[in-house]
């Protein structure tokens, strides 16, 4: 309960006179500011999802990624270029951010993390890698995370027909239960430590069925809306 108000109602229980006054002037206590999921695409929304990035890596898991800015406090690098940067932000400040590349996938320099060389035949081309998937701390285990999860997927949809991620071991479950699957053992990164690489086929409704995938509702509206084949063929 916010301080003042409870200050107020117990005001009231000790002098009706107070609770006479709330009836005929109630309180206009600021509203939170709404949380809204969008593309990033100015300059300070994009500051403020490489900052995010850098308190997460940074100064929270204390890992050393070679392209931290430490004065600015924001990590970028190339990747950030021809890709699609998602942010979900608490009036002007970012809470959530996630990057998509599906361009130029050769050019990141952890594509031997996936075997993009070999995946990227295998599936035509129709491939992306979901990096810097952050949330800030306050809002992890809330309601926030699968929100976001969810306003992600469809432009993963959009983008190809098989994605992937690559996280610390402990988060790999978080990662299953949506539907991403093991790719490999983890590999070492530099400034990241090891990493465990992950994927998943986008189209794939009976593993997401098995799964109790949250995001199966949004692949099913997502088919009858663009036709778009079920299942990705398999490697």
């Amino acid at each position: 309960m916010n301080l003042l108000r409870e200050n107020f109602l117990t005001a009231e229980i000790q002098n009706p006179f107070i609770g006479e006054l709330l009836k005929s002037q109630p309180l206009n206590l600021p509203r939170p500011a709404p949380i809204t999921m969008k593309l990033a695409t100015t300059p300070e929304e994009k500051r403020q999802c490489y900052q995010l990035r850098y308190q997460a890596f940074v100064e929270e898991m204390g890992q050393l990624p070679p392209n931290a800015n430490h004065f600015n406090k924001t990590i970028t690098d190339a990747r950030d270029e021809n890709s699609i940067l998602l942010g979900a932000f608490n009036g002007q400040e970012a809470i959530a951010t996630c990057l998509i590349n599906s361009k130029n996938l050769l050019d990141l320099p952890d594509h031997w993390l996936f075997d993009l060389e070999k995946n990227l035949k295998a599936y035509s081309g129709r491939v992306c890698v979901l990096s810097k998937l952050v949330i800030k701390s306050e809002h992890r285990g809330g309601s926030l995370t699968p929100r976001f999860c969810k306003f992600i997927f469809p432009f993963m949809l959009k983008e190809a027909v098989v994605s992937f991620i690559g996280c610390d071991e402990k988060l790999g479950s978080f990662y299953e239960k949506l539907g991403f699957q093991k790719f490999s053992e983890a590999k070492p990164v530099p400034g990241f430590g090891k990493i465990t690489p992950f994927f998943m086929h986008n189209f794939d409704e009976t593993h997401f069925l098995k799964k109790r995938s949250i995001l199966l509702p949004i692949l099913k509206k997502y088919l009858v809306e663009n036709q778009e084949p079920k299942k990705g063929a398999h490697a």
